[in-house]
């Protein structure tokens, strides 16, 4: 949980400047929701920051090899988006004293999963992002 908070401040939520210019308050905003549904619990790190643009992920994805070309052309938005989750996966270009641990998005899916659950991405470039994990109440 402490790296997915660390992240979406890091790596989602513009500097003050960058949000009014793009018309947006100063101060970003950062949402966790969790709710009980069917034997499950799902958390919602919702932030309201700059959000991925797949074709920067896939672009970082295969230039750090992690992705062949030929494939990378044929990736979805979705699965675009879902990258970020694999081993050695970076989109920063430094280390910050916020995120930079070296612990990625990889050990949050690694983590979920040893649960039995799953986790997933959803954003919109200028909009936000949405990192949602579901992990079974009894286990």
């Amino acid at each position: 949980m402490t790296h997915l908070l660390r992240y979406a401040v890091d790596h989602g939520i513009e500097p003050p400047e960058v949000r009014t210019e793009r018309n947006k308050p100063a101060e970003g905003s950062l949402t966790l929701r969790a709710r009980a549904a069917d034997g499950k619990l799902i958390v919602e790190v919702v932030d309201d920051g700059a959000g991925i643009d797949p074709a920067y992920v896939i672009a970082r994805a295969v230039a750090s090899g992690k992705v062949p070309p030929e494939q990378a052309r044929r990736l979805r938005e979705r699965e675009a988006l879902r990258l970020i989750f694999m081993p050695g996966f970076s989109m920063s270009t430094s280390v910050t004293h916020v995120s930079g641990r070296g612990v990625g998005m990889d050990a949050v899916r690694n983590r979920v999963e040893s649960l039995g659950g799953t986790v997933d991405v959803d954003s919109r470039p200028g909009a936000g992002t949405t990192i949602r994990f579901t992990v079974p109440m009894e286990g």
